[in-house]
């Protein structure tokens, strides 16, 4: 199985290099129909990070493929800074008339609302328009450790108390709940290393300062390739279609674990239900593209279209588990 997963992510190189959210009335904002000539002026798409990222490239698709479908131009507006909290007020602050959008991650969005940094409310300045792809992570070891599997990983741990150190990409990243959940629901002792990003985390890890992190399919491949890391499991709760011989950890004896990132597209509170619809049609049908899934499979994300309800569910689901790790750990995300 180490050898098809191996190849799996290989392939992967290959392709392009709570708390309880919105509430129902929320959700579907204002019921009144769409104009029948929406969208007749240019949509801007806001996102919180510096151009070139998974999120950004995947965005700037989908752009291009509603501004082909609706003839009019959809723009792509990098504002990066404050963890995309900047691009996430702005948005918030914006006329709720279907012409601007925010591109967001569960990890940006976990932080605005639990780190306290925000000054407004996050849950309820901004609504649900569609869920752009499901990001897990790896679980990944250096390779000179005796670890085979999850369950290797946890006996080694209380065989070796207080010697594991785990990296991240830094406080409050996906890498770092996912690390504090496994700690958690494994039982073990781990010191948490954080780091400015995954590349520099996953590099302590190849040089063994970190016995092991969690980090995205994409990024986490090349080492494997080289053979200094070896990935023994993923976050979700369902195996990823791009790496079908990697087990969950769910599966691995932790029993329901599943902490899953997504990108996903927002609006401002108050924006027409119809339009919120008129956008997410489009969506949902542009990710089952071919040349969509390939974007994703090259970032390692799993496509996830799906109507406002099911991203309002993700946003549920990764902010009830962030929530928790919080309040039971004494977690600092600022």
């Amino acid at each position: 199985m180490a050898v098809n997963m191996t190849n799996r992510l290989k392939q992967v190189l290959v392709a392009l290099g709570c708390v309880c959210g919105v509430s129902t009335s929320m959700v579907q904002a204002q019921s009144t129909a769409a104009p029948r000539n929406f969208p007749n002026k240019t949509v801007r798409i806001i996102v919180g990070q510096s151009p070139g990222g998974g999120g950004d490239i995947l965005v700037r698709l989908i752009a291009q493929k509603l501004t082909e479908r609706f003839g009019q131009s959809f723009i792509v507006e990098n504002i990066p800074g404050a963890s995309g909290m900047i691009g996430m007020s702005l948005v918030a602050r914006a006329e709720p008339d279907g012409y601007t959008y925010f591109q967001t991650s569960s990890a940006s969005y976990n932080n605005a609302v639990l780190s306290g940094n925000a000054s407004f409310d996050v849950r309820k300045a901004l609504i649900p328009v569609a869920q752009l792809s499901s990001a897990p992570n790896v679980l990944s070891v250096n390779a000179s450790l005796p670890i085979k599997s999850v369950k290797d990983l946890i006996a080694y741990s209380k065989a070796n108390p207080g010697k594991l150190n785990y990296s991240s990409g830094g406080i409050g990243s996906s890498s770092h709940l996912n690390g504090e959940l496994f700690k958690s629901r494994g039982g073990i002792e781990a010191e948490h290393i954080p780091h400015k990003g995954v590349g520099p985390a996953l590099l302590d890890l190849v040089s063994g300062r970190v016995q092991f992190t969690f980090a995205s399919a994409t990024a986490t491949a090349p080492h494997v390739k080289t053979g200094k890391i070896r990935a023994i499991g993923i976050s979700s709760i369902k195996r990823s279609p791009n790496l079908p011989d990697l087990p969950t950890i769910s599966e691995s004896g932790l029993a329901g674990y599943d902490f899953t990132g997504w990108i996903g597209m927002m609006a401002p509170a108050g924006t027409p239900q119809a339009i919120v619809v008129a956008m997410n049609r489009p969506i949902a049908q542009t990710l089952r593209s071919p040349e969509v899934m390939k974007v994703l499979t090259a970032d390692g994300t799993d496509p996830a279209p799906g109507t406002p309800e099911d991203l309002q569910a993700a946003i549920d689901t990764a902010l009830s588990v962030a929530t928790k790790l919080v309040k039971d750990l004494g977690l600092q995300l600022n």
